[in-house]
């Protein structure tokens, strides 16, 4: 049922001992719910790997020409995200994406990512800008071809998903400890577009750019997205591979 359920058994969770909140990873804290089509902190909770590689035991057929019951569950574990050395973590967005399951919820086959402040203050975003809908296809080759391979065994869902956030403040003070499930909407107040054309406009007016070229420039500086902007540059006779960031 999507981040509905995904929230309620958090809660459930943390209610029956309080002092989970703040104790706990934010990521052991997420994994008690299940089932996920991707899980990016497979190190630490390589048995919640383990525990949803299980759940491909019940496909009819795992692609490969064998049947989930031939296989390991580090086996399945390693099928489903294409490596043998499965227990590494990707350290790309998101931390999670939630399985389809086809139910019309909100939120199902959600991508999920985990933030964790000591403050009431929410810590940057270094891997992506946040958004309300994120297509599957922008997201690292690893998240892409993991939830595809996961979910061809039940059924596959659409190419947008939405964006939830798990966000714990105060993390280290139980009194103050907060945690909020917060859809990407409360992030994304201006378009990414429109945020990303802004930046090129203060860009341009602090090089003192003229006026008069600047709405040109931006045209086509605003048709690259995000991911086109991060690519490493291979710079003829330089010693460094420089590229630019956006947080």
């Amino acid at each position: 049922m999507g981040v509905f359920r995904l929230y309620t058994e958090i809660v459930t969770y943390l209610s029956a001992q309080s002092n989970r909140l703040t104790e706990q990873s934010l990521d052991r804290i997420a994994s008690v719910y299940s089932p996920f089509a991707y899980i990016g902190n497979r190190k630490s909770l390589h048995q919640v790997v383990l525990r949803d590689a299980e759940r491909l035991w019940k496909c009819p057929r795992v692609p490969g020409n064998k049947e989930p019951n031939d296989l390991e569950p580090n086996d399945l574990a390693a099928w489903w995200f294409g490596r043998k050395q499965w227990r590494t973590d990707s350290g790309a967005f998101p931390d999670f994406v939630l399985a389809w399951e086809n139910t019309g919820a909100l939120g199902d086959g959600a991508l999920l990512e985990l933030k964790d402040s000591r403050s009431a203050e929410i810590a940057s975003f270094n891997s992506t800008l946040p958004t309300a809908h994120k297509s599957l296809d922008s997201l690292t080759s690893l998240v892409i071809e993991s939830v595809k391979r996961y979910e061809s065994c039940f059924s596959s869902g659409p190419d947008s998903r939405d964006c939830f956030y798990l966000i714990r403040t105060h993390s280290q003070n139980h009194e103050q400890c907060r945690l909020s499930l917060v859809q990407g909407t409360f992030f994304e107040t201006l378009p990414t577009s429109e945020l990303l054309s802004k930046v090129w406009e203060q860009l341009l007016s602090q090089a003192k750019v003229p006026q008069e070229l600047q709405h040109q420039v931006i045209e086509y500086l605003s048709q690259l997205e995000r991911t086109d902007i991060a690519q490493t540059r291979q710079i003829p006779c330089a010693s460094v591979k420089p590229r630019l960031r956006i947080m």
